[in-house]
């Protein structure tokens, strides 16, 4: 039993992020409303604990960074060192 859809699986959970980012720069959300909105509608079913793992990768990478890192329940956004799919200059 595969709990994650092919292109979740084959592309990564961070990948997918990160293209959602590049197309929506300015685009914030909790983990949940990443997997709910950012992920669901395009990608299929995501688990929140892929998308938590593949933040937790962005925030080390500084592709997202949390926007109230005091947060219960933080919202993620474009961090400082966002390249989009790998070019520079994405800010």
């Amino acid at each position: 039993m595969n709990p994650e859809p092919s292109a979740a699986a084959s592309g990564g959970v961070a990948e997918l992020i990160r293209r959602y980012l590049t197309e929506h720069p300015r685009a914030a959300d909790t983990a949940e409303g990443i997997q709910r909105w950012w992920l669901a509608p395009t990608y299929g079913e995501v688990s929140l604990r892929s998308v938590e793992q593949a933040l937790t990768q962005l925030e080390g990478e500084g592709v997202v960074r949390k926007l109230d890192p005091f947060a219960v329940d933080p919202s993620y956004g474009r961090g400082p060192h966002f390249f989009g799919s790998g070019r520079p200059g994405g800010q």
